[in-house]
């Protein structure tokens, strides 16, 4: 026949003290699961590996998420007795199977109300946000949790014949144990709903975002187009200043030269004059001595 529909694991309650990076250990193991039905696996046993996969240290939400899984489906559970034997199980996921007994219909009712928790919280939308995806995990995890309680639960109303005191307040705390997840999913629903909000808020600041950066890409833009024009300004004016330096010191160094010449051509007519006074004294001296020859 075709396969059941939804998730479940392997009949396992567990544990994990002293903290992160501890060994998890089997707390109960639910009559009528998985590894109830085995018969190999004990309280008290720890869960070292998952499909291969080391999961010493690793927290139980963690490792409940690796078990947990399609009904139907086979899974390999690596155990670690307490005298530190390994062994290994190949186990079929499913629910708890139990004996007809007056509790039946309720515990049958409690499964329909997890397969219809298991139905609408696979209808949640999908979220692009991380946190999103990593709470509809946990939406599975506490479903998962749901199931192995709902199956304790009805251990425990087959166990109330006999010791019908101690029954009744495991049953209570169980029923406790059950709201409390029950009120987790829906505080996680509303989570979801929140995150979704929150996402579309972005998506809209996003876009706001975007349209600003637009306008501050053509605002640097046109300040580029700008500096790009003063620069070309500067560097004509630059190229101006230096033409008119240049134009500048060769008229300075023509305006040098005339000088130079002009003052070669003063110290030559200096020159000459020295030599006319030189040779109009002397004439002036030739005079006065030929006068005083023709007077004596």
């Amino acid at each position: 026949g075709e396969p059941q529909q939804g998730l479940a694991g392997i009949g396992l309650l567990m544990q994990q003290d002293g903290g992160p990076n501890t060994k998890v250990f089997i707390k109960n193991v639910v009559p009528g699961g998985a590894c109830g039905r085995d018969g190999v696996v004990q309280v008290g046993d720890f869960v070292v590996g998952v499909n291969g996969s080391n999961v010493v240290g690793s927290p139980v939400a963690e490792i409940r998420e690796r078990i947990v899984g399609p009904i139907g489906s086979q899974i390999r559970v690596s155990f670690e007795r307490p005298s530190g034997e390994v062994y290994e199980r190949s186990l079929t996921r499913g629910n708890a199977v139990s004996h007809e007994d007056p509790y039946h219909s309720m515990t049958r009712s409690i499964g329909e109300a997890g397969q219809r928790l298991s139905t609408s919280a696979s209808a949640i939308p999908t979220a692009a946000d991380g946190d999103v995806l990593r709470l509809r995990g946990r939406v599975h995890e506490l479903e998962s949790e749901l199931t192995i309680c709902r199956d304790e639960l009805g251990r425990a109303r087959n166990l109330l014949e006999q010791d019908k005191d101690n029954s009744a307040r495991y049953v209570r705390e169980l029923d406790v144990v059950h709201r409390k997840h029950q009120d987790q999913v829906t505080e996680l629903r509303s989570m979801l709903n929140q995150s979704e909000q929150s996402r579309r808020e972005l998506e809209i600041q996003n876009q706001s975002l975007e349209s600003r950066a637009q306008v501050v890409h053509e605002s640097f833009q046109r300040a580029k187009e700008q500096t790009e024009a003063r620069e070309q300004y500067f560097a004509d004016l630059k190229r101006k200043f230096e033409d008119v330096q240049n134009n500048y010191e060769k008229e300075i160094s023509a305006e040098k030269d005339a000088k130079a010449e002009v003052s070669r051509q003063l110290q030559s007519a200096e020159v000459a004059m020295q030599r006319q006074k030189a040779e109009m004294d002397q004439f002036k001296e030739q005079e006065r001595m030929r006068r005083e020859k023709e007077e004596g």
